[in-house]
């Protein structure tokens, strides 16, 4: 077995997922190499990248066996039916908000990995595959970090529309009760005159540089966007997958546990609590501030019970290793057949 792992055209959370796995088959002594879209789309046009993906897919003397892709929505099936006797398969990280999208191209793939629980429930052909994080997390003592990596209140991820009330009273608070608040990543449609656009930092940051916010903060802020709208239309989402309510948790929830830090995951979906019980922090929207008060009012010593239960729980089943353990014990099983 020799995989090509191929990234996603995006450098967003699907790029974190990327660098988690190429780092679990280095670590595993797994023979891969990878296809950096992101890198390559720095300097060429789409086509132009793709077409060097397949050049280094189909060189014979790569000796591939397999390609993975990441994401999978904006792989084009051109390529995947280009596979000349490879095994294809698509890591699907956007279930089921864009599954009516990945869905249709099993049809060219030997395997298709869903995020989402309830799509592997619903298609037979499917394998669950849940986020995770790096088993590599920095090893640093919040005490010596910089000034600029600490902050009582953190929330790292897209402002996407339906986050914006939500942030805005969090913000509201901490500026009531003096306490710091940061907010990275890409504000969107914030609106000018929020009060996000005070605490915002308007980035995209690394993986690693994310990590070191958590550790530096007090609290991280957890949740999902909602699956009834989609960034790319007006309105309503007309890429999703019928399947209720999802089960599957974001990768947020084991990239903080990880970090040791205390986490308010709003609105929870049912994993994270099936996972983690009362070991993070959970609340509906109407009642973010009255939590947040009470976390802070929280003794440390339970503070730390919670976060070193959630390390543990993290470190014992929800890495990139375990899930590259999982993957390639389900692509060994299904060769067989």
């Amino acid at each position: 077995m020799k995989i090509l792992l191929v990234s996603d055209i995006h450098h967003f959370s699907t790029y974190d997922v990327f660098n988690g796995y190429s780092q679990s088959l280095s670590a595993m002594k797994i023979p891969f190499d990878t296809a950096d879209m992101t890198e390559l789309c720095k300097y060429y046009n789409h086509e132009m990248a793709w077409g060097l993906v397949l050049a280094k897919a189909m060189n014979a003397d790569n000796q591939f066996t397999h390609i993975l892709y990441i994401s999978g929505i904006v792989t084009p099936d051109w390529l995947m039916r280009s596979k000349r006797g490879m095994k294809v398969g698509i890591i699907a990280l956007d279930d089921p908000h864009a599954s009516k999208i990945t869905l249709n191209k099993k049809t060219f793939c030997d395997y298709y990995f869903t995020n989402e629980k309830k799509i592997a429930d619903k298609h037979s052909d499917t394998y669950y595959l849940p986020t995770a994080t790096s088993a590599f997390i920095p090893n640093q003592n919040k005490k010596e970090l910089d000034k600029h990596l600490k902050q009582d209140i953190c929330f790292i991820g897209t402002v996407y529309d339906d986050r914006i009330k939500p942030l805005e009273e969090i913000c509201h608070w901490a500026m009531t009760n003096k306490k710091t608040v940061k907010i990275i990543g890409p504000l969107l449609k914030t609106p000018q005159n929020s009060i996000i656009r005070k605490f915002g930092d308007n980035r995209i940051i690394t993986n690693d540089q994310t990590k070191m916010m958590y550790i530096g903060s007090n609290l991280v802020i957890n949740m999902d966007r909602n699956i009834n709208w989609n960034p790319y239309e007006n309105k309503g989402n007309s890429t999703l997958e019928d399947i209720g309510e999802p089960y599957s948790a974001n990768p947020r929830l084991y990239e903080i546990g990880a970090c040791k830090t205390p986490q308010l995951y709003i609105n929870p979906r049912k994993e994270a609590l099936d996972l983690f019980g009362d070991n993070i922090f959970s609340c509906g929207y109407g009642d973010i501030n009255k939590k947040i008060e009470s976390i802070f009012n929280t003794h440390i010593d339970i503070l730390k019970t919670k976060t070193d239960n959630c390390f543990k729980i993290v470190q014992e089943g929800h890495t990139y290793i375990n899930r590259t353990i999982d993957m390639l014990k389900y692509i060994t099983q299904k060769d067989k057949t």
